[in-house]
């Protein structure tokens, strides 16, 4: 074995082992919600690059390059544009409000600086950059560096069982460990279980699909247990694209029971266990302490003011805990940190243009993956990129009433998740043969 290729099959089990770690790490880690876990999932996921730049120049292959670069780049380039100092004529014409708010806040006699960043609080918008980037290297590299079934096989495992750990550990910590907000497990919950589905539907032997099955049934239990009612619905909502799906190939025709047979099953359980909480807790989404005074539409109805006065680029990356105080209208004294709603707080910290660029990148992600998945007869990989596509589906439909994607265990999740998927539907299966990705 020559050195290069010992290097870089060395490289490629490093990767590996670093990204088990963090699918692990950052689910236990209270979600990475804490500055010490999220600063280690970014240490880690630094240490993965540089050792895929190892790799990269030694393989003498072109990295992968996906059709969506364009807007994730440009992304990535205007967040950046919100962190550099720019002239404050500038600053004026982009957004007038910030010029407005540096004035307000400036101390009496001190001039306004020539330059400013269009970020409200560059410290925020710099920590959320590094965040941001995380995630794309993450993203990168897996598309790079997954060439084999077998490896993919590994990666799911290690996301499945860890699945597996999180519920049982919050079923029996009445839900507050490891995420400290059952809304937040949801959300991980949701990703996992059209994964294991899809797992399932990928030619395992009957033992495995029994297994796998159980593992389900126990995922989708803990799910309802959570009382997440965006959680539960939107679950329910990406199960009901999956059946579409089914239906719209004729080897999964009949196949659709299993997801009946599943969902059943999963309810029988909960009668059991006591299914009076799940009504009681859905039985109040029309009643006034959830629309009323003290609800997240309040937190929605100032978050559009913000939106109103930063339409263009927002007030930043990261910046909505540092801006909603100034539009705050609660009359409770709590600090509000987050939207509850990503897409709001996404367009109130990057404004539509920033709004744009995301609907761009997700539009074609999922209209290139689905189209490739219509005319794709392998069983691996029509499972696994059904599974994967759903459980995003999911936690997207999530995060339109709740903050999700803000987790790092559920972003972490989400990109590993959507990179499988892109690398998987690609692949030219024989049993262990390498990925031809145009």
């Amino acid at each position: 074995m020559s050195a290069p290729h010992s290097l870089t099959k060395t490289c490629d089990i490093i990767i590996e082992g670093l990204l088990y770690f963090l699918l692990i790490f950052a689910p236990l880690a209270f979600g990475g919600i804490q500055i010490l876990p999220l600063s280690i999932i970014e240490s880690v996921t630094f240490l993965i690059f540089c050792v895929w730049l190892l790799n990269l120049f030694f393989s003498a292959q072109p990295p992968i390059r996906p059709s969506f670069w364009k807007p994730a780049s440009v992304f990535i380039l205007l967040i950046f544009f919100q962190i550099i100092p720019l002239p404050g004529f500038a600053v004026s014409l982009i957004s007038a409000q910030r010029a407005v708010l540096l004035d307000k806040f400036l101390p009496s006699g001190m001039p306004t600086p020539q330059f400013m960043p269009l970020t409200i609080y560059q410290n925020a918008t710099l920590l959320k950059f590094t965040e941001l980037l995380s995630y794309a290297v993450i993203f990168l590299v897996l598309i790079n560096t997954v060439q084999r079934k077998s490896q993919f096989k590994r990666i799911i495992w290690v996301i499945i069982f860890t699945a597996l750990a999180v519920a049982i550990l919050e079923i029996a910590n009445n839900f507050g460990f490891p995420f400290v907000n059952r809304n937040h497990f949801a959300g991980n919950m949701e990703l996992a279980v059209p994964l294991v589905i899809g797992y399932i539907l990928s030619g395992l032997e009957k033992p495995q699909k029994i297994i796998f099955a159980f593992i389900a049934v126990i995922l989708t239990v803990s799910l309802f247990l959570s009382l997440s009612r965006a959680g539960t619905l939107c679950f329910l909502g990406s199960i009901i694209f999956m059946i579409s799906a089914f239906r719209l190939r004729r080897s999964l025709r009949g196949k659709v029971t299993l997801i009946y047979a599943l969902i059943i099953i999963s309810f029988i359980l909960l009668l059991v266990m006591g299914i009076d909480p799940f009504l009681e807790r859905f039985g109040v989404i029309f009643k006034e302490d959830i629309f009323g005074r003290e609800s997240r539409l309040h937190i929605w109805r100032d978050t559009l003011k913000i939106i109103r006065d930063f339409p263009v680029l927002g007030t930043g990356l990261g910046t909505f805990r540092n801006i909603y105080p100034m539009y705050k209208t609660l009359a409770v004294q709590a600090r509000v940190f987050y939207a509850h709603s990503d897409f709001l707080q996404l367009i109130s910290e990057v404004g539509f243009i920033g709004l744009g660029l995301a609907a761009w990148f997700l539009i074609t992600f999922f209209k290139e993956v689905y189209f490739a998945w219509i005319s794709r007869h392998n069983p691996f990989a029509k499972g696994i990129v059904l599974g994967g596509l759903t459980g995003a589906l999911a936690i997207l439909l999530h995060s339109f009433f709740d903050f999700s994607l803000q987790i790092p265990a559920n972003a972490l999740f989400f990109t590993v998740t959507s990179a499988m998927v892109y690398k998987c539907i690609f692949i030219k299966f024989k049993e262990d043969e390498p990925v031809q990705v145009p």
